[in-house]
């Protein structure tokens, strides 16, 4: 009782009294800690210190815990109770949540040990229990982040040939194919969720990927009704955002900006400045002193030098902090317009300086 207890204090980002329940737990385990008390100081640690590499060593001793302990009895009836599947789904989750879903490993050796350690886990997960569609749905987004289509293609097969009015499935088969260039087999894997479920158009992601798939497509005005909609969907509409979710394709706040940067995006496709103008003081509005204003401000530098503003765009770009993940995206923007805007190969050349300054890599070196 007190480990759930402790489970449902994390859920609700009561930290403090999770930390000194952990404590008392601790004193009173004298024969060592069990599996899951490691696995929520784990959850503690990230949660608390955003120490990823601390809560993922955690992690593993959590891991190593629990298969001992499943070890310690034969395989039958017995043995699946001890594996707790549904525990090891929550540990891949917890794996998994520090990659980012735009993020593609094509280098093996650069793979985070945190994608390896949940990808294989739920390898063993859906061999030992494989009627859980949810662990096939995040080994596919495990795969796909490390940019293995073909093993996340398998993954979606199986979860679609299970359970066929599943929509999520789908959505990230969409996804996939998008990524792949495959617009039309893209299409078609949002219109099979469509067919299965007509009300999967009340799903956000859906329609968001329903309209980057139109985009792609140059159906500029298909896109505009998709993201009209969309905006109307109640969980938008009322930036709804639910983190206790057990979704895999979960609709937040990143989506919600990608939303809008879509729209204003379109809006310039379609000769509509005026309203581009409208959605971009709307996402400035939403969307200021968040992590995802970094984004908006992208969008906004996009729209400066379309309007042929070139200070403003440079001045936007340059607001891009260090720490941000589209801090060297923002450098090589800023680049390009030095470059083929204001003629200026010196402050073109000390941009890709730059990148290296903040992070030496032999990436970065090729770059600059």
């Amino acid at each position: 009782p007190l480990y759930g207890m402790i489970y449902c204090r994390l859920k609700q980002n009561l930290l403090e009294d999770v930390e000194s329940q952990l404590e008392f737990l601790t004193d009173l385990e004298s024969s060592g800690k069990t599996a899951f008390h490691t696995f929520l100081e784990a959850m503690l640690i990230f949660r608390r210190d955003k120490n990823i590499e601390e809560a993922v060593e955690q992690l593993n001793q959590c891991l190593k815990l629990h298969i001992a302990e499943a070890k310690k009895v034969p395989i039958g009836f017995e043995f699946y109770i001890k594996l707790n599947s549904a525990f090891l789904l929550e540990l891949s989750q917890e794996y998994l949540q520090h990659c980012h879903p735009s993020t593609r490993y094509t280098n093996p050796d650069s793979m985070p040990i945190y994608i390896i350690k949940g990808t294989t886990l739920l390898e063993t997960l859906t061999r030992q229990t494989p009627g859980i569609i949810e662990a096939h749905m995040l080994l596919a987004k495990a795969k796909w982040i490390s940019n293995d289509s073909t093993a996340a293609h398998n993954a979606l097969n199986t979860c679609i040939t299970m359970a066929p009015d599943q929509i999520e499935p789908y959505i990230l088969s969409a996804q996939l194919y998008r990524e792949e260039g495959n617009l039309s087999a893209a299409y078609s894997s949002l219109e099979n969720a469509l067919a299965e479920n007509f009300l999967v158009r009340e799903h956000p992601y859906f329609m968001y990927s329903k309209a980057q798939v139109e985009m792609d497509r140059k159906d500029y005005q298909q896109a505009y009704t998709t993201l009209e909609a969309a905006f109307e969907i109640p969980a938008v509409k009322n930036k709804i955002t639910d983190p206790k979710s057990r979704a895999v394709l979960k609709f937040g706040g990143e989506e919600m900006a990608k939303l809008y940067v879509m729209m204003v995006e379109v809006c310039e496709y379609l000769k509509r400045p005026d309203d581009a103008k409208k959605y971009m003081q709307k996402a400035i509005s939403e969307f200021v002193g968040t992590p995802y204003e970094v984004m908006i401000m992208f969008a906004h530098s996009g729209l400066a030098l379309k309007a042929g503003d070139i200070k403003k765009a440079l001045n936007m770009l340059k607001k891009v902090p260090l720490d941000s993940q589209y801090f060297k995206d923002a450098i090589m923007k800023m680049a390009d317009i030095y470059l083929n805007h204001l003629m200026d190969r010196r402050h073109y050349a000390k941009c890709y300086i730059e990148i290296v300054k903040v992070k030496e890599s032999a990436e970065h070196y090729r770059l600059a």
